[in-house]
């Protein structure tokens, strides 16, 4: 996260800043356009880049509450996040603050089970990958299950391993499944885009469990290849 911004005394009318739509719906617009998984993250990712404590933003953004004004401080938060998130611009928020529908991810699993061969090892690479238990990445996958949003974190995962499917990696059947040079390099591709974002993310510990899941498979892959190279 960058450093807070300066405090604001100013106060803000709701309906200026709504233009008159209801707070619930637009801050309910404004969580779906930053991809944000649930309001409480969004009170949490404020609090943060405010320097606000999480208590003033929940209340003040809680409908319930009948709040007239906001403070400027959110307002300007908010409508900074929105501008970037229109221009394509990255937005300085954790991935674990944020999120896409868990329906998202459903369209990925026959790629990966070509890749992986059960639902069963899908959720444990995942998770593995993530440092998300295999549980939880099982309820992600589940059609009427819920939960309905899973972490940018685990969305960026599933993609990428279906990208890897996609490409030609080696199905669930093969033999052997880990000594082609393919796949090899698809681990060194992705192992080395995960070191990049764990060091753009400031030493985030999801993205740090992911590149290290990554490495160890990359280890694990080339000593594979080497066995067969012995036997050979």
């Amino acid at each position: 996260m960058s450093k807070p911004r300066e405090p604001s005394r100013s106060l803000v009318p709701v309906e200026d800043v709504t233009g008159g739509e209801k707070l619930s719906d637009w801050l309910e617009t404004v969580r779906c356009r930053l991809r944000l998984r649930s309001h409480c993250a969004m009170h949490r990712a404020i609090s943060a880049q405010t320097g606000l404590k999480y208590d003033t933003v929940h209340k003040a953004l809680t409908p319930s509450t009948g709040a007239k004004r906001l403070r400027g401080e959110i307002v300007e938060c908010l409508q900074s996040w929105l501008r970037e998130a229109a221009s394509g611009e990255a937005l300085d928020i954790p991935d674990e603050l944020r999120g896409e529908p868990a329906e998202n991810l459903h369209g990925s699993m026959p790629a990966l089970l070509k890749l992986m061969g059960t639902k069963q090892a899908v959720y444990e690479r995942v998770g593995r990958e993530t440092g998300i238990r295999p549980g939880t990445i099982r309820r992600y996958f589940q059609q009427c299950g819920p939960v309905k949003t899973a972490p940018l974190v685990v969305v960026r995962c599933v993609r990428e391993l279906q990208a890897l499917a996609e490409e030609g990696a080696p199905a669930a059947h093969a033999s052997p499944p880990r000594g082609r040079r393919g796949q090899t390099n698809a681990l060194a591709r992705l192992a080395t885009e995960a070191l990049r974002e764990w060091r753009r993310s400031g030493g985030c510990p999801e993205m740090e469990s992911r590149y290290r899941a990554l490495r160890r498979d990359l280890i694990a892959d080339c000593h594979a290849r080497l066995q067969v190279a012995a036997g050979a």
